[in-house]
């Protein structure tokens, strides 16, 4: 019960680079940058999508969210 009390030490604020889809997994990389995780919207193969959520394959993107950029970049 003690952790699930919010004490306010930390605060979660979205960015304009979150989607509806799943975004996860933040990763600090160089100049500010951070790489995540996503399945965010794209061109989505009929052929070729996860089973399991029949949504797009997870795909790694970078962006740089200090700059206020809502511009993401996939990972090639």
């Amino acid at each position: 019960k003690e952790l699930s009390k919010d004490k306010g030490i930390y605060r979660i604020n979205l960015l304009g680079i979150n989607t509806q889809q799943s975004d996860f997994g933040p990763a600090f990389f160089k100049d500010g940058q951070i790489l995540f995780a996503s399945n965010r919207n794209g061109r989505k193969n009929s052929n070729v999508v996860d089973n399991w959520s029949s949504n797009n394959f997870y795909q790694i993107y970078s962006a740089s969210p200090d700059s206020g950029s809502t511009e993401v970049t996939k990972v090639k």
